[in-house]
């Protein structure tokens, strides 16, 4: 079951990180000349006035926030499973590789996404300020488990909560025309 939870993670994972890389790679030159097609995919007046290199940025975030969204989705229906059929441990792991795949996404945030526009630059500081909130509460929850601390637990609970919602408002309002 352990084997399971974790290859499930890691195909999550390669598939996102496959995604971003090919978004990356697939982005025309400066050099290249805009195309009929190109024009029908004009983004939207916001994000118009970025640079190709801030608009390039732009996709790579918004791929970081749907992998973070997707993450915590995945957690939670593993959580809801693991409930029914009272597998503790199991719970445990999965919170465990959710928090270190998080991990993996901040870092990439952190170490990869210098835009020079101020409001990606804003979006990247929430962004990075959520997934740290995770991070944080998932870390909580596990300590409370593993020492029987039912505060901790709850406070863990309630950060991770609060960060879904606020990466979810993150990804709804970056997807806005």
């Amino acid at each position: 079951m352990k084997s399971n939870i974790f290859l499930i993670f890691s195909i999550l994972f390669l598939i996102f990180s496959l995604a971003i890389t090919f978004r990356v790679n697939d982005k025309p030159s400066n050099t290249e000349k805009t195309t009929q097609s190109d024009i029908h995919t004009t983004p939207p007046p916001l994000e118009s006035s970025r640079s190709n290199e801030d608009m390039n940025l732009l996709e790579i975030f918004r791929d970081n926030l749907e992998l973070s969204n997707q993450i915590a989705k995945e957690l939670d229906l593993l959580i809801s499973t693991y409930q029914q059929t009272d597998e503790l441990e199991a719970a445990v792991e999965a919170m465990e590789i959710a928090k270190d795949e998080s991990s993996k996404v901040l870092q990439e945030s952190q170490l990869h996404f210098n835009p020079q526009d101020q409001q990606l630059v804003n979006m990247k500081t929430q962004f990075e300020q959520q997934v740290s909130l995770y991070i944080d509460g998932l870390s909580m929850q596990l300590n409370g488990i593993l020492e029987g601390d039912g505060h901790s637990i709850t406070k863990g609970f309630e950060m991770v909560q609060n960060a879904k919602t606020q990466l979810n408002e993150l990804l709804v309002n970056l997807q806005k025309p």
